[in-house]
Formats: structure tokens, sequence, C-alpha cells
């Protein structure tokens, strides 16, 4: 990921699954780059309004071919 990249925001479950929140987002810039990938934060541009979330609630949207 990186900044600029449009993305979805996704609920994670304790069970490893995952549930669309239906909410997008465009990476702004990360704050906190973590040994694991899924623990790094990055600021999101939402609705207007910037949010810190970890990078594993976030899914990149796949580029059309």
């Amino acid at each position: 990921m990186k900044p600029g990249d449009l993305v979805r925001i996704v609920k994670v479950h304790r069970w490893g699954g995952f549930s669309e929140t239906g909410r997008r987002g465009i990476l702004v810039s990360r704050t906190y780059m973590a040994y694991e990938d899924k623990l790094s934060q990055w600021e999101v541009l939402v609705e207007g309004e910037i949010e810190v979330r970890n990078q594993g609630h976030l899914r990149r949207f796949c580029e059309p071919r």
C-alpha cells in the first residue's frame, strides 16, 4: 500500500474473517510502521475527515484491467 491508494474499510472478526462496512477512503500517510504489516497504522481520508486505521482493517481496491 502507498499514499494515494483507494481503500475499503472492513470490520475484522475475532475468528479471522472480515465483513464489508461499505466505507471507502484514500490513504494519506503511514503514521506507524510495524514489523507485521497488518499492525501498521495509516491516516485515511474518509468522507472529508482524517481517521487513523490499522492496515489489517484496510483492503486496497483492485485496478481494472
